[in-house]
């Protein structure tokens, strides 16, 4: 075991030497003597005693306690002042520097071991304190909540960073202040005894949670949190303080809002008998997200170009319909696209002529296109005449999803209105028809369900009693989902998601879900689950995707021949010119054309040249590989591009294809037909672009079309 390492500081001699004796009986090691404070600065640096015995009267211009005052601003170590004086200010001036002991002379060993040894228990206990406390201070600022401590009055003597950030105010600021001074609470019945807790302290007798509540941490501003408050005891029981530790979940809060809101909305598309009542729920709950003072729904009539206004809510105008002409409303209508807009936008493109000034001109406005299965059928739409900042692109996303929901439920109703008779069982089945409800108990266990719940899941009251919500309707990895939602819920959380549940018979069924806990006097006495089976809505939005991707290779097929068009042979062309990038290896480029078929559709009709056509394109698509790419070019033009193909294989491949045509009689409802093909060849290569390898496969054709057609002519023909 190292021992302890003492320096003495003393200017008489032999009682310095009298302590080294001492100190070596004692078992002690001596670091060296100082007869002066100069000295004894300068070896404290060195040779970093583990304690100091300090004389405080010194030789030269400063005394020991003076000394000590010095070392101590660099180093921490233990002092023992050694003196002969205990007169009342000496003593005052040393209790200045926190000795670890004072030890009047002359001493005996003993007194001095004695001396020794508690001074350096008491050093190394408040190490261990300094570094319990330095642990606490890391750890305080580190965590991502935000910790206020303050003593039992509720006077506030820490904060950390977060909770610096959260309230807008530092430390210096509010040091000394009481809770209440600087958590400004808007108060209502759900953060009632937070306000109360925030007021008085002393009132914490237990570890509380802190509802979600709103505060007001500076002008203009408000935040919401939520986290606990609890009680800092000492051993004896009795508080010494409290502990606020708190999060901002402000943002949290905001995207429950609008999730809440659009489900209310989405609900209501559902629900609402009539349309009126549904632009009328519609603008109420958009209102709980965004302002929907002015807020109208517009319809478009395509035969007439006219717009309609069914509902409309604006302080400024007070149209029924209007020609959609160059307006905002038939701008979005035209471009099928949403738009935000301010007053400075909304000029410049009344100046480019692109919209016409109809009606109050607003501040800001924000319209999004209603459509049904592509086709705009009209535009929902906001705006201010006051606050050009009022809207922002998250607000139009929002609206974006508004404008789904209520264009589909346009259709909907347009669609019952002209089969209202036909339809009447069926809509007054709609309109009786809740939505399936579940109550559970804090457990997650059933306790009563609705009608709704057993068409949609398949479970009567009877079998689903007392089961456990999750385990009952959740299969594989949703049950770790359902496990999520329930804790959130338990903790006083309202949950609305799109999932998938599990009818009784195994099939999976997708639904929204509203998870509230029921609240009674501060504590939750069970859970009120709403399920909504929007498997249908799946079903059409992936019948839609489906659509699209056909529509899609409409565009690029051409209609007769099943082959690749223009625009797609194109697209596919430029992707080889970027492989070839990579790789440097040559394409070929063919364009190919019937000769002299303006005859063939003189003479047997243009019937048999369509026939012809599209066994043409059969051939050529039989004799080409996998990655090659056949087109129609045009009329009777076709187009092949051949991948890493150089000028000898390109012309093998074109030759095969115009014998075989060659040698083909084409059978037309009895005719018999004869046809050759004229084709022109050129290689993309270094140092040409893909127009001019076009041309160049052009221009040999033509050269073969003079000379005589029925042949293949490449690039290194027109050099000859």
């Amino acid at each position: 075991m190292t021992k302890t390492n003492v320096l003495i500081v003393e200017d008489e001699i032999i009682v310095a030497k009298n302590i080294e004796a001492m100190l070596k009986v004692l078992d002690y090691d001596v670091a060296g003597i100082c007869i002066s404070s100069e000295q004894a600065i300068k070896v404290v640096a060195e040779k970093k005693p583990d304690l100091i015995l300090m004389d405080i009267v010194l030789g030269g211009d400063i005394d020991g306690i003076q000394v000590a005052a010095k070392i101590l601003e660099n180093v921490t170590v233990p002092i023992i002042f050694v003196t002969s004086y205990s007169d009342d200010d000496t003593l005052k001036r040393a209790k200045e520097t926190a000795p670890y002991g004072y030890i009047i002379k002359p001493f005996q060993e003993k007194e001095l071991l004695a001396g020794i040894e508690i001074a350096l228990e008491r050093y190394n206990l408040e190490q261990k304190i300094r570094e319990n406390e330095q642990l606490l201070q890391t750890t305080l600022r580190s965590i991502s909540d935000g910790i206020i401590t303050t003593d039992k009055k509720g006077h506030i003597f820490y904060i950390n960073n977060i909770g610096e950030k959260i309230i807008a105010r530092s430390y210096q600021d509010i040091k000394g202040k009481s809770l209440n001074s600087v958590f400004k609470l808007i108060y209502d019945d759900t953060n009632k005894e937070l306000f109360k807790f925030i007021e008085n302290p002393s009132r914490v007798k237990k570890l509380t949670k802190i509802p979600p509540s709103t505060i007001i941490p500076k002008i203009d501003s408000t935040k919401i949190i939520d986290g606990s408050i609890s009680p800092i005891l000492e051993t004896t029981g009795k508080t010494r303080g409290f502990v606020l530790a708190f999060r901002d979940i402000t943002a949290a809060q905001k995207a429950l809002k609008v999730q809440n809101a659009l489900y209310n909305i989405s609900n209501s598309v559902n629900t609402v008998k009539n349309i009126q009542d549904l632009f009328q729920s519609i603008q109420k709950h958009l209102g709980e997200i965004i302002d929907t003072k002015n807020f109208y729904v517009a319809l478009y009539d395509k035969k007439t170009d006219t717009i309609s206004l069914p509902y409309i809510i604006d302080k400024e105008d007070k149209f029924t319909s209007f020609p959609a002409g160059k307006t905002l409303t038939g701008y979005v209508i035209k471009h099928k696209k949403p738009i935000l807009v301010d007053e400075k936008n909304y000029r410049e493109m009344s100046a480019k002529g692109l919209i016409e000034i109809i009606g109050s001109p607003s501040k800001v406005w924000m319209g999004v296109p209603l459509k049904v299965e592509g086709e705009v059928i009209g535009v929902v739409a906001v705006q201010s005449y006051e606050d050009e900042n009022l809207y922002t692109k998250d607000d139009l996303e929002i609206l974006q999803f508004v404008s789904g929901q209520l264009a589909i439920a346009i259709s909907h109703k347009r669609a019952e209105d002209a089969q209202r008779i036909e339809r009447a069982y069926f809509e007054q089945l709609f309109e009786n028809s809740p939505e399936s409800i579940v109550l559970v108990n804090n457990e997650s266990r059933i306790l009563r369900l609705n009608e709704e719940f057993t068409k949609t899941f398949g479970y009567t009251i009877e079998e689903a009693r007392n089961k456990n919500i999750d385990e009952l309707l959740t299969r594989g990895e949703y049950g770790k989902e359902a496990k999520g939602v329930t804790s959130k819920i338990a903790e006083g959380e309202t949950v609305a998601l799109e999932t998938i549940r599990w009818h009784k018979n195994g099939t999976p069924v997708d639904v929204s879900i509203l998870g509230t806990p029921i609240i009674f006097e501060g504590g939750q006495l069970a859970v009120y689950g709403i399920y909504r089976n929007i498997s249908d809505r799946k079903i059409v939005e992936n019948e839609l995707k489906e659509a699209n991707i056909k529509l899609e290779l409409l565009a690029r097929t051409d209609p007769l021949t099943q082959l690749s068009n223009r625009r797609d042979a194109l697209e596919k062309i430029e992707y080889e010119e970027k492989r070839y990038e990579r790789s440097e290896k040559p394409f070929a480029i063919i364009i190919c054309d019937i000769d002299d078929f303006k005859s063939v559709n003189d003479r047997f009709g243009h019937d048999a040249g369509d026939e012809v056509l599209k066994t043409l394109a059969n051939i050529m698509r039989m004799i080409v590989r996998k990655q090659d790419i056949v087109a129609r070019w045009g009329g009777e033009e076709f187009l092949l591009m051949l991948p890493q193909t150089d000028i000898e294989g390109g012309l093998v491949l074109a030759e095969k294809i115009r014998k075989k045509v060659r040698s083909t009689e084409f059978n037309f409802n009895g005719m018999k037909i004869h046809i050759s093909l004229t084709m022109g060849l050129s290689i993309y290569k270094e140092n040409k672009t893909i127009d001019e390898t076009i041309s160049q496969a052009d221009r040999a054709l033509y050269m073969g079309k003079k000379l005589g057609k029925d042949c293949v002519k490449s690039e290194t023909d027109l050099i000859k």
